[in-house]
């Protein structure tokens, strides 16, 4: 498929994954175990937690909890797992005790399970819960520890994969979807903020580790509706904030945008003249050749710094008018600047392509 004469924007994602904490240690209730973290379309911020193990609000500013209860969400569950709030406001809640999933009254605390158990999948440790904005629910657990639909009626999962994420995150924990629809996912394995594609499970890192703040336990993942993130984890056990902001760095049109989708020929003597393909694609990338204006000089100073190291590929998100979004790592394979000293603009011509797996968001998600 080629895109030609597309505007592009080129964001630079090297600070998105960054934590600054928030604190207190322990919430201020003793909530030494968090474990699920959620947003409500109002605004307000709820916890779960292993200690405590009953349900709290917590302010974003300070970080403070205060309980809601009751123990055990009334229905023996101590091992929460995560807390996940739909757009329409009914909360979730699934837990590796009664490993199934559970309606749970923000005003009481009072959980309502639905089943079944292991949610048909043999998920005995659910961890990250999440709703997209058109209501599709995403579960991680560290038994299977790929991604999964939920079905919110019945708690019946469909397995998603792979195994492990692609990244060998085999302890996920906080699972959270963007207003855009863009999907994040945390793990104890890698401790680092990674996008998720939806479609296929695949995960691509972004980092830095621990956070940047040494935090090797994330636990609960929650992205408010202006696109802030917050984190708490069971290492420093407080409130964080999290950085999902990209910097954008570059206005381009593209002259050319491909996705290449090469097949796999499986055919046989025995298929008489027929051609038959796997029924998945060999080889996967993208290349473009651009042509922009930078907004500063971040870009050019990316480029050259790759040049006396062994690093070729940065992390970049490109929106593609129309398109939507693709994150992931890109390769610059030539690069070239135009415009005299002291000039408002610097306009550029450069080839690039994509250098491993793609996160991509539709562009009517991302509207």
């Amino acid at each position: 498929m080629a895109f030609a004469g597309r505007r592009l924007r080129i964001s630079d994602m090297r600070d998105v994954g960054v934590a600054t904490e928030i604190g207190p240690a322990d919430f201020d209730i003793g909530e030494t175990e968090p474990r699920g973290l959620a947003i409500a379309p109002n605004g307000t911020a709820y916890l779960v937690g292993a200690t405590r193990h009953r349900l709290a609000t917590l302010n974003l500013a300070t970080g403070i909890a205060t309980e809601i209860g009751p123990e055990d969400f009334d229905i023996g569950e101590t091992e929460p797992g995560s807390l996940a709030i739909a757009p329409n406001g009914t909360a979730y809640l699934v837990g590796a005790v009664r490993d199934r999933l559970a309606t749970l009254n923000l005003a009481t605390g009072v959980a309502t399970e639905i089943g079944p158990a292991g949610f048909n999948i043999g998920e005995t440790s659910p961890q990250g819960l999440a709703i997209a904005p058109n209501g599709t629910a995403y579960l991680v657990g560290a038994t299977r520890h790929r991604l999964a639909t939920l079905n919110l009626a019945t708690g019946v999962a469909t397995e998603i994969g792979p195994a492990g994420f692609n990244i060998g995150e085999v302890s996920p924990r906080g699972l959270a979807i963007a207003p855009n629809g863009t999907a994040y996912l945390v793990g104890a394995a890698r401790d680092r903020l990674a996008t998720l594609n939806l479609a296929t499970g695949i995960a691509t890192e972004i980092g830095p580790a621990g956070f940047n703040i040494g935090e090797t336990s994330p636990q609960g993942l929650a992205i408010s509706q202006s696109r802030r993130g917050y984190i708490v984890g069971s290492v420093l056990q407080r409130l964080s904030s999290l950085n999902l902001s990209r910097t954008r760095i570059a206005g381009a049109t593209s002259d050319n945008f491909t996705i290449n989708r090469e097949s796999i020929d499986i055919t046989t003597k025995d298929d008489i003249g027929v051609q038959h393909l796997l029924g998945e694609v060999g080889v996967y990338n993208i290349e473009a050749s651009i042509e922009g204006v930078l907004q500063d000089l971040r870009l050019l100073d990316l480029v050259a710094s790759n040049l006396p190291s062994t690093q070729i590929t940065r992390l970049y998100e490109i929106d593609v008018a129309g398109l939507g979004t693709f994150s992931g790592p890109w390769f610059i394979s030539s690069f070239e600047a135009t415009g005299t000293e002291g000039a408002e603009a610097i306009t550029f011509t450069a080839n690039i392509m994509s250098a491993g797996e793609m996160n991509f968001v539709p562009a009517a998600a991302t509207s």
